[in-house]
């Protein structure tokens, strides 16, 4: 568990194969991000490239990973904002984790030897709160 990142739980089936097909579609650079600059703020547009019909997995695969965003057949770009549910049509919401808990996350991963506690170079959590 992380200090601030709270439980850590396993990803949904339906999001890590999200993840493999981002990934995927990314790879044959069949994808695209754009940010355009407005006046009072910034929009962020992912784009999905028109495919060669003769790619077969790569169009089962596009078609699969617009179905897990649900992004409407015909739509090839889609708004994204931040947010937990899709405002409307053709626009994805994604939230993040904020900075703090990402780094607590990657940081629950971290086994620091012995050597390096006992000559107090580095305090352990447990130590650091006792300081507080």
């Amino acid at each position: 568990m992380g200090l601030y990142a709270g439980p850590l739980e396993a990803a949904a089936p339906a999001f890590m194969r999200l993840l493999k097909l981002l990934h995927a579609v990314q790879q044959a650079r069949a994808t695209e991000a754009e940010i355009i600059r407005r006046a009072d703020h910034d929009e962020t547009w992912f784009m999905i490239h028109s495919i060669d019909l003769s790619q077969t997995v790569l169009t089962e695969q596009v078609a699969e990973l617009k179905t897990l965003l649900d992004v409407p057949n015909g739509v090839d770009r889609v708004k994204v904002v931040f947010g937990m549910f899709d405002p409307e049509p053709g626009v994805i919401g994604i939230r993040t984790r904020y900075l703090r808990q990402i780094l607590s996350t990657l940081g629950a991963g971290v086994q620091i030897p012995p050597e390096h506690l006992t000559d107090g170079d580095i305090v352990s959590v447990d130590a650091f709160h006792a300081l507080r």
